[in-house]
């Protein structure tokens, strides 16, 4: 088993639930990075990255995931993002932890901060319907 941290929409029971059924995630703080929105192609995106960013925070949740969800979700996540391996304190403890970060690989923009609590739900929806239907 191994732990992931989720700070975009998989911290949405809309779509965690898809990867990891009934868990219920710790809430938790990654430190040195910062969540930021997408910009490509004219339009935001709904969902976010992370990148470096020294003194920031991200406040997110971590799973207790098998070998066969993080294939999954590294199939999900894609060319995007890449998987990386950082420490976090969960309850007073360091625990090692996986992580998706922004890849630099497309021409998108990382820009502004990206807030769970605005995201439109009903354009949540439409993401679900059509990545996942």
């Amino acid at each position: 088993m191994a732990y992931l941290f989720v700070y975009g929409t998989l911290m949405f029971p809309e779509i965690g639930s898809i990867f990891f059924r009934d868990s219920i995630g710790i809430k938790t703080t990654l430190m040195n990075y910062h969540r930021f929105r997408i910009f490509e192609a004219g339009k935001f995106k709904i969902y976010p990255a992370i990148d470096v960013r020294k003194n920031a925070t991200v406040e997110g949740l971590i799973f207790e995931i098998n070998e066969q969800q993080m294939s999954t979700l590294d199939e999900y996540e894609g060319d995007e993002y890449k998987r990386i391996e950082t420490s976090i304190n969960i309850y007073g403890a360091k625990q090692n932890v996986w992580v998706y970060v922004w890849n630099h690989t497309s021409n998108a923009q990382l820009v502004e901060e990206w807030d769970p609590k605005k995201v439109d739900r009903n354009l949540l929806k439409e993401f679900i319907y059509d990545e996942f239907d």
